[in-house]
């Protein structure tokens, strides 16, 4: 075999094998991180959508007094040890109605940053939801590192488990309700008789024992 076709087998199977070797320094690299999601709810004084990540106690202090302004009385901040945690917070902003969360689902470090995975959900168009402006948000601790945390931020609408309003005709809504009416009357009705001939046995129970 002439040197030019060793080299050039040479060449090509090193060119083969640099993309899975790319990939695999890549998953070397890229690792999942523990975390503790600590507190998330509906009512925040953030009404703008905000991702935020405090290092420090003093930072941890000044989110926590803005996050709890609609709240009365105040309450105390959870407690975070510092020299070994720190928190990522995330706030979906005013929302007009009930119905919407915002979670965490995985936090993952590529070498050089910290990647937090956030999943925005809101209500489908057919959930019933409650008519009342929500400001959801979740905050989250994790071991300190001192790289940049970046937030990538997915949205979902809607979920299998959501109450869906059925879409009626007149007609069928009319006798929806008609049915629904009816059955309630028939078990007050009900109600009512075994009332009555309660009333009447013992009446008759009371009347024995006079005579």
């Amino acid at each position: 075999m002439k040197p030019i076709e060793i080299f050039c087998g040479f060449l090509f199977i090193l060119l083969a094998a640099t993309p899975n070797a790319i990939l695999l320094i890549q998953a070397s690299e890229s690792m999942d991180l523990e975390f503790d999601v600590f507190e998330w709810g509906v009512e925040s004084g953030y009404t703008e959508e905000t991702y935020l990540v405090a290092r420090t106690q003093s930072e941890w202090d000044v989110i926590w007094v803005r996050h709890i302004a609609p709240y009365i009385p105040s309450t105390p901040s959870p407690d975070v040890l510092f020299s070994e945690k720190m928190v990522v917070c995330g706030f979906m902003g005013t929302r007009p109605t009930a119905g919407y969360s915002i979670s965490i689902n995985r936090m993952w470090v590529d070498g050089n940053r910290v990647h937090v995975e956030l999943v925005k959900h809101n209500p489908g168009n057919q959930c019933v939801v409650a008519q009342v402006l929500t400001h959801p948000y979740v905050f989250a601790s994790l071991n300190q590192m001192d790289i940049p945390v970046i937030f990538d931020v997915d949205v979902v609408t809607g979920t299998n488990e959501e109450p869906v309003i059925p879409e009626l005709s007149f007609p069928e809504f009319t006798l929806a309700t008609f049915l629904v009416f009816s059955i309630l009357i028939f078990t007050l009705i009900r109600k009512m008789r075994t009332s009555t001939d309660t009333y009447t046995q013992a009446s008759s129970i009371v009347s024995l024992h006079v005579h």
